[in-house]
This record gives structure tokens, C-alpha cells and sequence, in this order.
């Protein structure tokens, strides 16, 4: 009797005690779940805490929040990427975490002139866009590190659709690559007197070559049947043209002399006097090589398109080319004498006029030497030659010209026109393709 009292109370007391514990720690459990159903950190479990982790566990506890820092992002504005950007965000005063941008990221977003003047004018180092345009809105993706601003239509910079800006523009790597596609197929059958047979083979090459921003590319095919044998057409036919070698230095060197004064002409007519330049302000630079300049260049090339139609090309090349690089004299009396501004419109203009029949004859000559079914490619490979001509003088030249001033950089130009003019002697000029060209 009194084993069974004390057995009965014994397990009354482990129910109650079980119980208490199952319902303090069913309390406790309510207590870590917000009014969403989810359950947010005790900062119970941390003994002697700062007033900065109270923070930190208060705003982790908060649904897709952030904490301030830098982060790298895909910045979008009006659903148009903009560029990836490393931006600071900080919390504003209402406590939200915003994007910070500096004045080289606030440019790029392509808001509106006065806005950026505003901006520029408050100096102000970490730019919050709702500080200056009220009615944007921020959409930051934290999953995929996407920021989506709005910004309305009448608060933008009104730019074409698709524009890249200048700094993202990229040459690429420098490559070579070969495509290539071949059949081959053989048949044969069996007549009551005779059996026939019948082969042929065809493969396609589809290549270029990526140097900088100099590109080359070339598409040629092979052929093959017992009837015809082997034969590699397109560029196997602009290497096999007599005298290539000539052509070549030809396509190379003749605008040798002109590719490096492009180049400085305008630096040399806007500089300063005191730099050796001419002095010219925009407006004077804009009637002297804008306006006058560009008429004498339609002009000529214009009246030399009509002279090589009349005389042909043969008895045209070789004056023409000198109207092309003798004017560059003119620039040797500029960079030295410095004459009045009544002597440089004519002499602009002169030069301007020489290098519109120059290079109009030029242009013509690479029509000549395109032959074949192929014609489109084979101007298609003069002219990469020609930019690839231009594209290496005009690289050197800022060079030259800081080593040794304006004077003796139109002079050393001058000189360069004297390999071009040589060539001329060299190359074939065949009087069947020029009776087709005029």
C-alpha cells in the first residue's frame, strides 16, 4: 500500500514537471516566431552585447534586408543595363539601405544636364538620387546583385536607343581563327556495254584574324573532280596577281605621309602659338577645315572621279598622287612662318582639294585589281590592307611630333610620301580592267 502511494505520486510529479517544461518551452518557441510565421534569432543566446550587435541582430531579423557596404552590381536604368559597378550603400534617413554614387557613377546613368549641374554644384561626394529627382524609385536585387532604377523620361538625358558609351567600347583580344566545312561523295554504276564512275570533293574555309581593332577576314573553297583537278578559289586569286608584291607596297605606302598628318593637322591648327601650333579658336577651326575644307575635298573627289573616266587611270595615278602629298608643304610654311589667317584658308583648302583627287584615284585602282568572281572580297581585303596602312603611321605619330615639334613633323611627312609615289612605277595597271572601271 505504501509502495503503490508513493509509485502513484512519483508519477504524477514527472507528469506535472514534464508538462511545466513543455509548456515553457512551447511559450519560449511562440516567442521566436513573428506575426509571419517565421522564426527570428534570441539575441538572448548572446551574453554582454553591444549596442552595435542589437543593431546588426535587429536588422538581420528584418525580410530581405541588407546591411550597408560595398557591393559589386548590374546597374539598370529603365530596364537598360547601364554598366557593372562597384557602389558604397549607406543608410539614408529613413533608415533604408540606398546606393551611393560618386560623380563618374552619376554620370553614367545618362540623367539630365541641369540635374548633373545641380549635383556638381552641392559638391556632394555620395550622391542619393531621391535627394535630387523625387519620383525615381530603387529596386535592389540581393539574390542576383541587380540594382533596377527608375528614372521618369523628362529627368533623362535624351540618348539613341541601344548607345554604348565610348569608355565600354573594347577591341577585343587579338586572335586567328578557321572555320571549315567538306564533303566528299563518289559514285558509280554499271551500264550493260560500259561502267562509270564519278568523284568530287569541295571544301569551304571560312578564317580571320583579329589584331587590336584591325580585322581581316577571307572566305575561299576548294574543289576537286578528276574532270578539273584541284582548284582553291577567292584569295588564292588576289595572292596570284602579277606583281603582287608591288601591289602590296603599293596599298601600304600611299597614304603613308597622309596618315600621319590626319592625325595633327587639327591638333596643330587648334594649338596653342606658344606650343607651336596656329591658334585657331573652334569657330575659326570650324570655317577653315569644316566648311571650307570639306568643299575643296567633295570637289575633288568629285572632278576626280570625271578626269580618270576621261583620261583613264594610267595617265591619272601619278599626277594625282602628287596633288595628294604635295600640298603637305604647305603645312612645313604654316608650322614655320605662321602667316596671317587669310593665307590659311586657301592653303587648307588647296590641301583638302589635292586629297580628294588623290585618294579618289587610289580608290579606283583598288577596284582595278579586283578580278574574278570574287571582286566584292578582293576590295574587301585592299581595303583592310589600306586600314591597316593608316592605322600604324597614324599610332607613331603623336610620338614624333613630341620629340620633335610641328615644323620637323610636316617635314618628315613630306619625305614619307616619297615610298608611296615610288611605287607607282612598279605596279601593273592592266588596260582591260581600267577600259571596265572608267
Amino acid at each position: 500500500m505504501f509502495a503503490e502511494y508513493f509509485g502513484r505520486r512519483s508519477l504524477l510529479s514527472i507528469f506535472l514537471v514534464g508538462y511545466l517544461i513543455g509548456g515553457n518551452n512551447s511559450a519560449d518557441a511562440n516567442d521566436h516566431v513573428n506575426n509571419n510565421g517565421e522564426y527570428i534569432f534570441d539575441q538572448a543566446l548572446f551574453r554582454g552585447q553591444s549596442d552595435h550587435q542589437i543593431k546588426l541582430l535587429e536588422r538581420l531579423s528584418e525580410k530581405e534586408d541588407i546591411l550597408p557596404g560595398f557591393y559589386k552590381v548590374d546597374v539598370f536604368v529603365n530596364k537598360q543595363i547601364i554598366e557593372r559597378m562597384d557602389l558604397k550603400f549607406v543608410e539614408d534617413q529613413q533608415k533604408n539601405i540606398s546606393p551611393c554614387f560618386d560623380l563618374v557613377a552619376i554620370e553614367k546613368l545618362g540623367i539630365s544636364e541641369q540635374i548633373l549641374i545641380n549635383i556638381k554644384k552641392q559638391q556632394d561626394q555620395c550622391v542619393l538620387l531621391s535627394n535630387y529627382i523625387q519620383s525615381s524609385s530603387i529596386d535592389f536585387n540581393f539574390e542576383k546583385l541587380r540594382l533596377d532604377i527608375s528614372i521618369p523620361q523628362n529627368d533623362m538625358h535624351n540618348i539613341p536607343r541601344g548607345y554604348v558609351n565610348a569608355s565600354q567600347w573594347d577591341a577585343g583580344e587579338s586572335i586567328g581563327f578557321i572555320n571549315y566545312l567538306g564533303n566528299y561523295y563518289h559514285t558509280s554504276y554499271q551500264l550493260q556495254d560500259h561502267s562509270q564512275t564519278q568523284s568530287a570533293a569541295y571544301v569551304s574555309l571560312n578564317g580571320g584574324v583579329n589584331i587590336g581593332k584591325w580585322q581581316y577576314r577571307q572566305q575561299s573553297n576548294i574543289n576537286y573532280s578528276p574532270e578539273i583537278g584541284t582548284k582553291w578559289t577567292n584569295i588564292r586569286s588576289y595572292i596570284s596577281q602579277r606583281r603582287i608584291g608591288a601591289i602590296l607596297a603599293f596599298i601600304l605606302l600611299y597614304r603613308l605621309g597622309e596618315a600621319m598628318l590626319l592625325k595633327m593637322a587639327t591638333l596643330f591648327l587648334k594649338a596653342d602659338v606658344a606650343e607651336g601650333g596656329f591658334g585657331l579658336s573652334n569657330t575659326q577651326y570650324g570655317l577653315v577645315y569644316g566648311t571650307f575644307g570639306y568643299i575643296s575635298l567633295i570637289v575633288g573627289g568629285i572632278l576626280g572621279g570625271l578626269i580618270i573616266a576621261k583620261y583613264g587611270l594610267r595617265k591619272c595615278l601619278l599626277p594625282m598622287a602628287l596633288a595628294l602629298n604635295l600640298p603637305d608643304l604647305f603645312y612645313v610654311y604654316m608650322a614655320y612662318a605662321k602667316p596671317p589667317l587669310e593665307f590659311v584658308y586657301p592653303l587648307v583648302s588647296l590641301e583638302q582639294f589635292g586629297y580628294g583627287l588623290g585618294t579618289t584615284a587610289f580608290m579606283v585602282y583598288l577596284i582595278h585589281i579586283c578580278k574574278g568572281k570574287y571582286k566584292t572580297s578582293h576590295f574587301a581585303i585592299s581595303t583592310g590592307l589600306m586600314a591597316f596602312g593608316l592605322m600604324l603611321p597614324g599610332a607613331i605619330s603623336g610620338v614624333i611630333k613630341d620629340a620633335l615639334g610641328y615644323p620637323l613633323f610636316f617635314v618628315i611627312v613630306c619625305l614619307l610620301t616619297l615610298p608611296g609615289m615610288a611605287t607607282i612605277f612598279f605596279i601593273p595597271i592592266d588596260e582591260e580592267a581600267e577600259s571596265k572601271a572608267t
